[in-house]
C-alpha cells in the first residue's frame, strides 16, 4: 500500500473522485459526490462555507452576498489530501461577509482555470480581488505526449483525456450507456483503491519504463519553453481583466517539493519516494534549476501584464521543522500546511 494512504487514510475519498467533462471549461469534478472528507455540490466544485460556517449555494450566491474574493487553481487550491472540507483554501480564506468561491478543478492548467473563471463569473456577486494558486500544472505537462498541445486551440491540454470525458457523458434514455458507465466507474474506483489491481496492471506495461523515462527526459526541455510561452498568453488576458475592471490579480506560485528548500520529513519522504518510483517524471521538474527558471517567467510575466506576485515556495523555505507533514506529495497539501499557506497568503495580502 501507497504510505500516503496509511498516513493519510481520507486519500481513498479522492481516489474514488474524478472528473467529468465541462462544457467550455472541459472538466470539473464529479457533481454531488459524497464521501467522509470529499464532497462536491451540483455543478462540480468542492462543498464550500463561508467565515460563519454556512454552505455556499453558488446558484445563489448574488442573492446573499454583496461581494466576493475568488481562488482558481489546480488540484493543490481544490484541496485534495485535506481530511475536511471545511479545511480547504476557499473556506480559510473567507472573511465576513466576504466569501472566497474556490473555482479550482484537479488537474487545471492556467488557460483551463481561466475558462473555469469566464464559464462560472456570471453566478458570482461583484468581485473584490482574484487569487491564482497555480503553476505546476503547466510544467508538468512538458513531460507528456505529443498532444499536450494544440496548434488550433493554442494551449495547454491532453486532447485524449478530454475526449474520453466528452464520451462519458450520458445520453438520455440510454439504458446500455449508462450501465456501461457504472461499470467503468466502479472498476476506475476499485482500481483507484486496490494496491493489487496497480501493481498487477503497471507490471504489465507496453513500453519498458526505461524506455518511457528516456523519452520525458528528451522531450522535457525541449516542451518547457512552449508550456511557458503558452501561460504568458493567459496571464495577459488576466492582465487585461484586472486593467478594464479594477480588480486585483495576484498570481502564487504555488509551493512544491523539490521547489522549495524545506527539508523533508519522514512521511513526505516516504511519500515522494513512492511516487518517484512510480512517476520517474518528476524528477524532470521538481527540482531547483526548473523552479529558478519558472519562478523567474511567472515574475516577469506579473510585471509585464500587471499582476501582483507572490512565491509560496519562498514562505516554506523559511520552515525548518522535521515534523509530521504540511505536504503529502510534491504538491499537495496536508491540513496542516493549507493552514500555513493561507496565513501565509493572508500577511502577504495585507503589505
Amino acid at each position: 500500500m501507497h504510505p500516503r494512504f496509511i498516513f493519510f487514510p481520507w486519500q481513498k475519498d479522492y481516489a474514488a473522485q474524478g472528473n467529468v467533462f465541462c462544457l467550455y471549461a472541459m472538466t470539473v469534478a464529479e457533481k454531488n459526490y459524497r464521501s467522509a472528507s470529499l464532497n462536491t455540490d451540483q455543478l462540480g466544485f468542492r462543498v464550500q462555507y463561508d467565515f460563519n460556517g454556512d454552505v455556499l449555494n453558488l446558484l445563489q450566491l448574488k442573492e446573499k452576498y454583496n461581494s466576493c474574493t475568488v481562488l482558481l487553481g489546480n488540484s493543490t487550491s481544490f484541496g485534495v489530501s485535506l481530511s475536511s472540507d471545511r479545511k480547504a483554501m476557499g473556506c480559510l480564506l473567507s472573511e465576513p461577509d466576504r466569501p472566497c468561491i474556490n473555482l479550482s478543478v484537479r488537474g487545471a492548467t492556467m488557460q483551463q482555470e481561466l475558462a473555469l473563471f469566464q464559464t462560472f463569473k456570471h453566478l458570482l456577486p461583484p468581485i473584490a480581488e482574484i487569487y491564482l494558486f497555480t503553476g505546476i500544472c503547466d510544467v508538468s505537462l512538458a513531460t507528456q505526449g505529443v498532444d499536450y498541445y494544440s496548434d488550433a486551440v493554442g494551449a495547454l491540454n491532453n486532447q485524449n483525456y478530454f475526449r474520453r470525458k466528452f464520451l462519458e457523458i450520458p445520453e438520455i434514455d440510454d439504458l446500455a450507456n449508462l450501465a456501461r458507465l457504472r461499470f467503468l466507474r466502479l472498476a476506475e474506483r476499485l482500481y483507484a483503491r486496490s494496491s493489487i489491481l496497480q501493481w498487477l496492471f503497471e507490471s504489465k506495461k507496453s513500453v519498458p519504463q526505461e524506455r518511457a523515462t528516456q523519452l520525458t527526459a528528451a522531450s522535457f526541455e525541449a516542451k518547457l519553453p512552449v508550456s511557458l510561452d503558452l501561460t504568458r498568453n493567459v496571464m495577459e488576458t488576466w492582465g487585461w481583466i484586472s486593467k478594464a475592471t479594477g480588480i486585483k490579480v495576484t498570481f502564487f506560485l504555488q509551493p512544491v517539493l523539490g521547489w522549495t528548500d524545506k527539508p523533508l520529513t519522514r512521511v513526505e519522504r516516504m511519500c515522494t519516494s513512492a511516487d518517484a518510483k512510480r512517476v520517474p517524471a518528476i524528477a524532470y521538474y521538481a527540482n531547483r534549476p526548473v523552479y529558478q527558471k519558472i519562478s523567474r517567467h511567472f515574475q516577469q510575466a506579473c510585471v509585464d501584464y500587471g499582476l501582483a506576485f507572490q512565491d509560496a515556495n519562498i514562505y516554506f523555505d523559511s520552515i525548518t521543522t522535521n515534523q509530521g507533514a504540511l505536504f503529502s506529495d510534491i504538491c499537495h497539501l496536508t491540513d496542516e500546511g493549507a493552514s500555513a499557506v493561507v496565513r501565509w497568503m493572508r500577511g502577504r495580502l495585507r503589505t
